[in-house]
């Protein structure tokens, strides 16, 4: 039996809060891991949205690209040369046919890939752009 004056924790009481603060502790570092995967994930989102918009942004200024023939390449390699993301476009002609002068509309398909590890992350974008048919 306890005397009044003594104060402090008995042996059930420390054990009890020991297994509750194990149980948060461990909630805790679950939410972490899981934090940190999206967190890596939306990384690869963001660079692999940048390449895209960078790629799409070259393919709309250059005026000289063949037409309805697939162009690809690569837009980051690893240390071996070996790519890492890569881009493929095709340049079609949009809009009636026939047109012999003037500018003519083109829709220009674009589609990226960021590889990660075993995964590989693709993206594809459409837009359109003016030419000046001579």
């Amino acid at each position: 039996m306890r005397n009044n004056s003594q104060r402090g924790f008995t042996l059930l009481e420390v054990l009890v809060a020991t297994i509750i603060l194990a149980v948060a502790v461990s909630a805790l570092l679950g939410n972490l891991s899981v934090s940190t995967s999206n967190l890596f994930r939306s990384n690869e989102i963001d660079r692999l949205t940048f390449l895209s918009k960078r790629k799409m942004d070259e393919l709309l200024s250059l005026q000289n690209l063949q037409r309805n023939v697939v162009l690809q390449g690569s837009l980051e390699v690893d240390e071996a040369r070996k790519p890492i993301a890569g881009w493929r476009a095709q340049i079609l002609p949009f809009g009636p046919p026939g047109q012999s002068t003037g500018d003519r509309l083109e829709r220009v398909r674009l589609e990226t890939w960021l590889q990660s590890g075993s995964r590989r992350r693709t993206l594809q974008l459409e837009s359109f752009r003016t030419t000046v048919v001579r």
